[in-house]
């Protein structure tokens, strides 16, 4: 992913309290880098189903992106975990 592309996908995605493992799938396959945001400094994690995280020390804040705009940049999009 591209810098525009991560920051794509942040913006469109959502924040969850917890992990959201039920709502998306997970591939063996991610991103990662370090973004500023909220005067912090961040480790963020993107996988190729949607979920995401960011990390700076102990905090954790987690993400997902199901929206049409994610579709292009993630390998397996978030389709609500609905059967075929």
């Amino acid at each position: 992913m591209s810098p525009l592309q991560v920051q794509t996908f942040f913006r469109l995605a959502e924040a969850y309290e917890d992990r959201p493992y039920g709502h998306f799938y997970q591939v063996d396959c991610s991103i990662s880098g370090e973004l500023q945001a909220d005067g912090n400094e961040w480790r963020f994690v993107i996988n190729g189903g949607g979920i995401a995280t960011w990390q700076d020390g102990d905090t954790v804040r987690h993400f997902g992106c199901s929206a049409k705009g994610c579709e292009p940049l993630l390998l397996l999009p978030s389709d609500g975990m609905e059967p075929d």
